[in-house]
């Protein structure tokens, strides 16, 4: 009877204690169970946490590593390969990306797409047709283009941004898109770049002066701080058209640009119609020769009673010392954009904010401990023209600038002693149309 007591009270006990202490194993597969669902739910909110005002995202919950632990390498699946891609397209990082992104950025669609269908790309099937579908909207194809976008996970390989750069191309959303981060993944750049340029070669084709002024400049703007090295010839046909459609805009006399009027009085002359525009306006920056381009004359000669247009937009310039181009704006909107020539290995040109110095025609060259060299000696590598730059706040120029040169083959090149070199006409150009006291980047 004792015995048959004992264990009675032993299998009681037993079952209290699986009661309140499951085994290991079915506490392993509960937890387990639990970080599946949570996983996959980070997984699946990961392509899309870019938004426009945010730019790039920061990695999932699932995708976070502890500092201290080596990041693993990637797994030989199909699985393993789209969540890779996924992560690419919210941060746009990897290599690949990169080079797809200069790709549309520079309206190379043809060999985007050879590309995008060669074997061997770590890009997964719908990151693919994604892009395809984009090239193919815009060449022509838009019902192909539409057809592919609607495939399977298609939407969710694209961040927010790049999906909507993609209903642009197909039409499905108006032109131009929404603003975007002030500093985009590769690919959103490159999409943004391609239908700013289709954009801007439309309104050209169709006469829209204003639009395609407008839309080079953004293309070059863009073009200015995109991560990928330059592309000389895209540049330089963007530049062109710009030059074309700004004679229509910003160098048209009844052209829509801020500005206000001044009428000219009996013995007026420029300089005399320059002192009072500065003397109403105090913040402008102006030259006789900005004055007179905006204004259309050909001469300096001016009539009693001609109403002239004073621009207000600030006038500045910026150069992109590795892209070796410069653009020149009144605002925010570029109105020309050329080559130049930048500083040699040992003689790099100098990076910084400036404003514009003293000016000269047919300049003397004064090399340092050396005598001078003066204008149309065969030594005397400046050119036609020269543009000093002073350092904000002081009153001394520094001994960098902008000049022509009488060695054209040089620009586009780093061959100069550290200044910028510019064709003798363009740099012409500029000496008249970029006042004193001028904003001056050079990066």
């Amino acid at each position: 009877m004792r015995i048959i007591v004992v264990l009675i009270l032993t299998a009681a006990l037993a079952w209290v204690f699986l009661k309140l202490f499951p085994s290991t194993n079915q506490t392993l597969a509960a937890v387990g169970a639990s970080e599946a669902v949570e996983g996959t739910a980070a997984g699946n909110s990961a392509p899309n946490a870019r938004t426009a005002a945010e730019g790039t995202a920061q990695p999932a919950p699932a995708q976070r590593q502890p500092e201290a632990r080596p990041t693993p390498a990637p797994e030989p699946t199909e699985r393993a390969d789209a969540a890779s891609t996924a992560a690419g397209a919210v941060d746009g990082q990897s290599p690949e990306e990169s080079a797809l992104g200069a790709l549309l950025a520079h309206g190379h669609l043809a060999a985007l797409e050879q590309q995008l269908q060669r074997p061997g790309s770590r890009l997964s099937e719908p990151r693919r047709a994604m892009l395809l579908s984009f090239v193919e909207a815009m060449t022509g194809r838009r019902d192909n283009g539409l057809e592919r976008a609607q495939g399977p996970g298609v939407a969710s390989s694209a961040s927010a941004r790049e999906q909507e750069l993609l209903r642009v191309a197909l039409g499905l959303a108006p032109y131009p898109p929404s603003a975007g981060a002030a500093r985009p993944a590769p690919v959103e750049r490159g999409l943004e770049m391609a239908l700013a340029a289709q954009s801007a070669e439309r309104a050209s084709v169709e006469g829209r002066a204003v639009d395609a002024a407008r839309g080079y400049s953004r293309l070059i703007l863009m073009a200015f701080d995109a991560p990928w090295p330059a592309d000389s010839g895209s540049l330089a046909t963007w530049s062109e058209s710009l030059e074309r459609a700004q004679e229509r805009h910003r160098w048209n006399p009844r052209g829509d640009w801020p500005h206000f009027e001044l009428t000219v009085e009996p013995g007026d002359s420029l300089v005399a119609v320059r002192l009072r525009a500065i003397a109403e306006r105090p913040e402008l920056h102006l030259s006789t020769g900005l004055i007179a381009r905006a204004n259309g004359l050909r001469s300096e000669v001016i009539h009693p009673g001609d109403v002239l247009r004073i621009p207000t937009d600030p006038v500045r310039v910026e150069v992109r010392v590795d892209l070796r181009w410069m653009m020149y704006l009144h605002g925010d909107e570029a109105v020309g954009a050329w080559p130049v020539g930048v500083g040699r290995e040992g003689s790099e040109t100098l990076v910084g904010d400036f404003v514009v110095g003293g000016k000269q025609k047919d300049p003397t060259w004064w090399p340092r401990g050396r005598n001078p060299v003066p204008f149309g000696d065969p030594e005397n590598p400046l050119g036609t023209r020269w543009i000093a730059w002073r350092a904000i706040g002081e009153s001394k120029d520094t001994s960098y600038g902008f000049h022509g040169t009488k060695d054209p083959s040089s620009i586009g090149k780093a061959d100069s002693e550290g200044c910028i070199r510019m064709h003798n006409e363009r740099v012409e150009q500029l000496f008249e149309i970029l006042p004193v006291g001028a904003s001056v980047r050079v990066r």
